[in-house]
């Protein structure tokens, strides 16, 4: 039944009830005083009455207001049974539903990635080929073709980040914060995207009982980040920590860069959103970070007095933190 239909009719069984009310009430006072009148003839006697009337005309209403009462909480239970039922049942077929899409997602983007990285291999194995005076433009095109290759593989390794975070954590023990912070300078490292940049890592002792390949990417993708918009910065740095706040352990990751402006702050953390269009990326990162904060029940945001006054991003994991007293 619709909405407004039900109200509806709630409301003229309601009137209806209260009418049938109206008039019993009218009839029962002026008929009972009507016969008293002409039965009794004794002043005591007859007042005795009306108060034995009054007092079985409030039981009478108190019953039946009770039974209204009931009723009405009765049906009141029953259609909140039956909402609560179309409910779940409607949030049973959306998870279905979103659990499908998801794994439809994942399978696609799983089975874009190899034909993409037979094509930069191929790509490659052309580019060496060429001979030293081919056409200069064919050279530029092929490097071209294999930088948006590379960027769509990174998409689709991000995408698919994306897709297992609500997997189950695979978790083989407690994991230092050094050892995370290190494994992501190590791949930033090989992939020669912290030259010349000082790197300050603030060991606190402090351990994780997570998913290490989801922890690693927090800081993987904030330091990236770091050093990707470090700017013409001459004495380039990017410190890396954990500091107490309250009863809580925060931790930053801060640098010397370009800075963020303070309208566009908000937006850093939206899908496929990016500081520079024309860098490097795939606009997934901070998503893809702040997505794993969250899943370890943690929050972020970053600082940033403006352009060229670096940024500092803060986070905490308080799920995934186990000795949260070290640095007090």
């Amino acid at each position: 039944m619709p909405i407004f239909d039900m109200f509806r009719h709630s409301w003229l069984v309601a009137g209806r009830i209260a009418l049938f009310y109206l008039v019993f009430s009218l009839i029962w006072i002026y008929l009972g005083d009507l016969m008293l009148f002409h039965l009794i003839e004794d002043t005591n006697r007859l007042t005795r009455w009306q108060t034995y009337k009054g007092a079985f005309f409030v039981v009478l209403s108190s019953t039946l207001i009770y039974a209204l009462i009931l009723h009405a909480v009765k049906t009141l239970k029953r259609e909140q049974a039956k909402a609560e039922k179309i409910l779940s049942s409607r949030n049973t077929a959306l998870k279905q539903r979103n659990s499908a899409l998801k794994q439809f997602n994942y399978a696609v983007s799983h089975e874009l990635k190899t034909p993409l990285v037979s094509i930069e291999s191929s790509l490659g194995l052309i580019h060496s080929s060429l001979p030293q005076n081919m056409d200069p433009e064919l050279t530029t095109a092929i490097g071209y073709a294999r930088s948006a290759t590379r960027q769509m593989n990174n998409l689709l390794e991000s995408l698919l980040l994306m897709f297992q975070l609500d997997a189950a954590d695979r978790v083989t023990g407690a994991t230092a914060l050094r050892a995370l912070v290190q494994d992501a300078i190590d791949q930033l490292t090989r992939g020669g995207k912290l030259n010349g940049i000082k790197l300050t890592i603030a060991d606190e002792g402090l351990d994780f009982c997570g998913d290490r390949n989801k922890l690693v990417q927090i800081w993987l993708h904030l330091i990236g980040n770091a050093a990707k918009y470090m700017g013409d910065q001459k004495h380039p740095a990017i410190a890396i920590g954990a500091e107490p706040v309250g009863q809580d352990i925060r931790f930053f990751v801060r640098d010397n860069g370009k800075g963020i402006e303070m309208s566009y702050q908000d937006k850093i953390f939206g899908l496929f959103d990016r500081l520079d269009k024309t860098a490097d990326g795939t606009g997934l990162g901070l998503t893809l970070v702040k997505r794993i904060v969250e899943y370890y029940g943690g929050t972020i945001r970053v600082e940033s007095a403006g352009a060229g006054q670096g940024s500092c991003f803060y986070f905490t994991l308080p799920d995934a933190l186990i000795n949260k007293d070290r640095t007090t």
